[in-house]
């Protein structure tokens, strides 16, 4: 298993306007992608979902990481849990999709669980004396709401999340996240490193060149404002709108009524946040929303894009209209975005490429970079310089 050396780091431990990008090998190694594994998906929080998802007991979804089969729901305290969705006899899954239940039945031996990841029922095991179903349970992640978002961590002794996250928690207090409801899913495959796709969402260099006919327009590329996040275990930034966007509009950017709730400053700009290592959001006037990357093997991951509504907006006459655009748009930008992950993930192969200096559009994905070291190498990531 590939460890990083002092060589790869040396450029993105200097401050950031002396700073390089990782070499592009990082992005292309498996090696280094089974390290990762182990020492960032195994051990730190991954949006999975939406607690409205699992509103009641016995609600349901399942998911994946990693091919780790796993399923969230609502057990009968009302907690959110996380267990594998294997079953402990010979290995079926025991659901797949959606829904609700009152218990977990293998659909191969009927093996049965409770709510609780237990044991029920295990049809004709009496015979065999070595059993005993009090010892079988469901293994089990650590489940954690933040703002109506569902996060889970493979790892037991890892600290609770919400607290990391405090002064995101304030930023976006005036949008009331956990009382949206999710309008649009959206799921796309993509045949590139995770990393590449998460600091595309973390940079507004590209939107000059790949979004020049659909965002640059409205959020132009150099009103870039990061804030100084640089230790956190997450990033933010700012793309005030552009002169075409009117002030007097009801309806913005995606299509929607301004929530009225949000400061004026935040009713002309566009807000991107990163909650590290997967979760890539957004906050705008009028929705919130954004990517769930979730990984799967080594060059490959699925990415599910979410819009999020306040509840009134449902009740809209035009609803589906609106969201059809939304829905338009997605697919026209996110293509954008595929084109220029694609090409570049092509290019990393390259055994002439070298990583280059950051623009001032990039300073999320430095931050990021930065937080990446201290989690693969920390005794190489404790030497950052500011």
């Amino acid at each position: 298993m590939r460890a990083l050396t002092a060589a790869d780091v040396e450029g993105v431990l200097k401050p950031f306007t002396e700073a390089t990008a990782l070499p592009l090998n990082c992005y292309t190694d498996p090696e280094l992608y089974t390290a990762e594994e182990e020492r960032i998906f195994r051990r730190e929080w991954l949006l999975v979902g939406r607690a409205e998802q699992v509103e009641k007991p016995g609600d349901f979804f399942t998911t994946q990481l990693m091919n780790e089969p796993l399923i969230v729901l609502r057990d009968d305290t009302g907690t959110i849990r996380c267990f594998s969705s294997v079953c402990r006899h010979r290995g079926h899954l025991l659901a797949e999709g959606s829904g609700h239940c009152r218990q977990l039945v293998c659909p191969y031996h009927t093996w049965a669980y409770g709510l609780d990841g237990k044991l029920l029922r295990a049809p004709g095991m009496d015979r065999t004396p070595a059993f005993d179903p009090k010892a079988v349970q469901l293994p089990e992640l650590q489940a954690e709401e933040w703002l109506g978002f569902v996060f889970v961590n493979f790892d037991w002794e890892s600290a609770p999340l919400g607290p990391r996250l405090t002064g995101l928690a304030d930023f976006l207090a005036p949008w009331r996240p956990a009382e949206m409801r999710t309008a649009i899913t959206i799921t796309y495959q993509s045949e590139w490193d995770w990393k590449l796709m998460v600091e595309n969402a973390m940079e507004a260099y590209h939107i000059l060149g790949a979004h020049q006919e659909t965002a640059q327009g409205n959020i132009p590329a150099e009103r870039f404002e990061a804030e100084e996040l640089d230790g956190e275990d997450y990033s933010l930034f700012h793309m005030p709108w552009g002169e075409q966007v009117s002030e007097s509009d009801d309806v913005v950017l995606m299509g929607f009524p301004v929530i009225e709730s949000l400061p004026d400053v935040e009713k002309l700009r566009s807000n991107f946040f990163h909650v590290y290592p997967t979760a890539n959001l957004f906050a705008f006037a009028d929705e919130m929303g954004g990517l769930t990357i979730l990984p799967e093997s080594h060059g490959r991951h699925k990415l599910v894009w979410n819009i999020y509504l306040p509840p009134e907006d449902f009740e809209l006459p035009d609803f589906e209209q609106r969201l059809e655009a939304i829905r338009k748009s997605i697919d026209e930008v996110h293509h954008e975005d595929m084109s220029g992950c694609r090409g570049t993930y092509k290019g990393m192969q390259s055994s002439l490429a070298t990583p280059s200096y950051f623009s001032h559009m990039e300073k999320c994905v430095w931050e990021f970079q930065r937080w990446y070291v201290r989690k693969m190498a920390p005794e190489l990531g404790a030497k950052a310089r500011r």
